[in-house]
């Protein structure tokens, strides 16, 4: 599933499309222009839906829920500002959505159809990731270098890392622009882009769990 095209109407950007592609076959199986922006979604695990951001240059912070079969907008969320990136938990109960304009992370539950927040975060939420048991989540945020770690249970930060001060006229809005779990969940691996460096933390990660 590939989405492109613009990431909404604020600065002109324009709107968004998704498309499905059958690897095997090696041919597009459909194509939908939405009528909204669009940004980094993810697939369900039964790979029957798509949860789609409406991008960070929109300000409703709507994401569009696909259907895989088709495109068709079955449904949607209301989450932060500047809908921008979307995790879903391996187990599909949880769908985790950060806007790019919104110093909180969303918690989407599947079954309820309920929306709670994580935080307030040091700045607006950024690329993230979150562990297997839907315990813990790990955030970068704008105009930081470095991450949070948060309890998805209470919905509150446990604690902050940082990498260093933000030099002036630093040219990146998100310094820490990308965050990885390592397999067995005892490494996280974040960006750190002023430094020029992938920074690898095991103590902090596996002793605050």
């Amino acid at each position: 599933f590939i989405m492109f095209g613009g990431d909404g109407p604020i600065n002109g950007s324009g709107n968004g499309s998704v498309l499905a592609y059958d690897l095997v076959s090696e041919k597009v199986l459909w194509e939908v222009k939405l009528s909204t922006g669009i940004d980094s979604g993810q697939v369900s695990p039964d790979g029957k839906k798509l949860y789609v951001p409406t991008g960070e240059n929109t300000s409703t912070g709507i994401w569009n829920i696909l259907s895989t079969e088709n495109g068709a907008v079955i449904g949607t969320i209301k989450g932060g500002a500047g809908a921008h990136n979307t995790v879903v938990s391996n187990d599909g109960g949880y769908v985790y959505l950060a806007g790019r304009t919104y110093n909180f992370l969303d918690v989407y539950e599947t079954a309820s159809g309920k929306v709670r927040e994580i935080g307030p975060l040091i700045g607006t939420a950024r690329p993230f990731t979150v562990n297997g048991s839907n315990t813990l989540a790990f955030t970068t945020a704008t105009n930081f270098d470095g991450f949070q770690v948060s309890s998805i249970t209470t919905g509150k930060v446990l604690f902050t890392t940082s990498f260093g001060e933000v030099p002036n006229g630093f040219p990146l809005s998100a310094p820490s622009h990308g965050a990885s779990l390592s397999p067995d969940e005892k490494e996280l691996f974040v960006i750190d882009a002023v430094h020029k460096e992938v920074q690898a933390t095991e103590r902090q990660v596996g002793g605050r769990s």
